[in-house]
């Protein structure tokens, strides 16, 4: 009985020798988000107007101020929102 077991398993491991496999390469695409580093020249912030304003300037005169810093306040998010447009595309 030991000297069949051996003589099948001799057979088996000759049979696993002389057959070898050669590995199967196959090429698969695979579509998978790969994260780009984005290059943005820094955006500078705006002159903060009212910060610099007097307190000793009337109500219209504040008033001034804040209209101005509200339109480079709305200058300042368009260019953050290009430069973000720009990365995301």
């Amino acid at each position: 009985m030991k000297t069949l077991t051996i003589a099948i398993f001799s057979l088996m491991l000759a049979g696993c020798i002389c057959t070898p496999s050669k590995p199967e390469i196959i090429t698969q695409v695979v579509k998978v988000p790969v994260p780009v580093k984005c290059e943005v020249a820094q955006i500078e912030a705006p002159v903060r107007y009212f910060d610099q304003a007097k307190k000793e300037n009337t109500l219209f005169d504040n008033t001034k101020y804040l209209a101005a810093e509200n339109e480079v306040l709305w200058g300042y998010s368009n260019q953050l929102k290009a430069a973000l447009e720009g990365c995301t595309k």
